[in-house]
């Protein structure tokens, strides 16, 4: 049988990760594992051709801060604020901070929503978690944003 001691979330914050949620909640219940939520945060590359004209640009370092308290409310409010849920805000690309994370903290799950790119994008870039699936060292269980209605 699995065994399972650290499950990850990545999310996005959206509403499609609620789904993932409550599976991830499962899981960890059933397994006593601690939950582990990644939420990725690219920085933005500005197409600007003179260092002053940056002024009217958002502060990257409060957008930060702003998307770092935002993630502590969602883990609080979907794990619960004494559920001992580890969350972590990571700069990158978010296959790549995923696979990292994964094995620096030897996580035995991932569990993330299935969202995200469509149409001509997707067929270019594929999903996020459509990249994971095929690089990750440990299984993924991928859930339809729908699947929380039908738990």
């Amino acid at each position: 049988m699995i065994d399972l001691k650290r499950i990850l979330v990545p999310t996005d914050l959206s509403p499609c990760s609620i789904a993932a949620t409550v599976q991830a909640r499962q899981l960890a219940a059933t397994f006593d594992a601690k939950i582990h939520v990644l939420f990725v945060l690219q920085d933005p590359v500005p197409m600007v051709a003179e260092p002053m004209s940056m002024a009217g640009l958002p502060d990257v370092i409060e957008l930060r801060e702003s998307m770092r308290r935002a993630l502590k409310k969602w883990t609080n409010d979907h794990f619960g604020e004494n559920s001992g849920a580890i969350s972590v805000m990571a700069r990158g690309k978010e296959v790549q901070q995923i696979l990292q994370y994964v094995k620096e903290k030897q996580i035995d799950l991932i569990v993330m929503g299935t969202h995200g790119a469509s149409g001509l994008e997707h067929a270019l870039l594929g999903s996020v978690a459509e990249r994971v699936v095929r690089r990750a060292p440990c299984p993924v269980l991928t859930v339809r944003p729908d699947a929380a209605a039908d738990s």
